[in-house]
Order: structure tokens, then C-alpha cells, then sequence
């Protein structure tokens, strides 16, 4: 299914109970246990891998920025081609995305929104 087809509440990116997605999802015929199983595996060890999902030649690395109380307020991704993915650079990407996103959790106030940076 082309995300073009998903009902809009699965397409906006914004900050949202897991329920709207999942809810979306089913109705857009997506296999809402397979997915709730990747949440699980992706919150399990603090990273998401995704390969050939939209476009068979993209795979990614995903991890969270977290804001007041540990909840995901935004992500960090590492993309690129498939056959450049193997297990030691999903590794290293997914360390250089976990620093990113510790760079960017220091960024964020007790509600979860971004304090004004100052760059020296």
C-alpha cells in the first residue's frame, strides 16, 4: 500500500498517543500485531532497523529523543543505501544517531519543547 493511501492520522507526524496510529492502521489493512511486535523489538533495544521498507533500496536507523518522564518526543534517523547497511555500520550509525539524539534531549525543557540553543 503507497503511503499516499494511508487515512491522514497515520501520515501526520506529530505527537500522539500510539493508539491513533494503530487505529489508522488497521483500518488501512496494515498488520497491527506485526506492528505492535516491531514497536516492542524497537523500545526493547532502544533502536528501530528498517530495510527495503517504502523503497526496496533505502534501510534506515531510527532512535528516540526523549523528553520529561523518558516519552519520545522526536527521532533520529540514519538512512542510506541497503547494500551499505551491514551489522557494523547499523552499529555505528545507530551510535551516531543515539548521540545526536542526546544532543538533542539536552535541548528540551521539562514539557518537552525545545529551549532556544546557543551555539558558541
Amino acid at each position: 500500500m503507497a503511503l499516499r493511501e494511508w487515512p491522514r492520522a497515520a501520515r501526520v507526524q506529530r505527537p500522539g498517543p500510539v493508539r491513533v496510529l494503530l487505529e489508522s492502521a488497521t483500518e488501512a489493512g496494515v498488520d497491527v500485531a506485526g506492528l505492535r511486535a516491531r514497536l516492542e523489538d524497537a523500545r526493547q533495544a532502544g533502536y528501530a532497523f528498517s530495510s527495503g521498507g517504502l523503497d526496496p533500496l533505502i534501510a534506515d536507523v531510527a532512535v528516540p529523543v526523549r523528553g520529561a518522564g523518558g516519552h519520545c518526543r522526536a527521532a533520529v534517523s540514519v538512512t542510506g543505501f541497503v547494500q551499505d547497511f551491514d551489522s557494523d555500520a547499523v552499529a555505528h550509525a545507530q551510535q551516531a544517531a543515539a548521540d545526536a539524539a542526546g544532543d538533542l534531549e539536552g535541548l528540551l525543557d521539562d514539557s518537552g519543547s525545545a529551549r532556544e540553543a546557543r551555539v558558541s
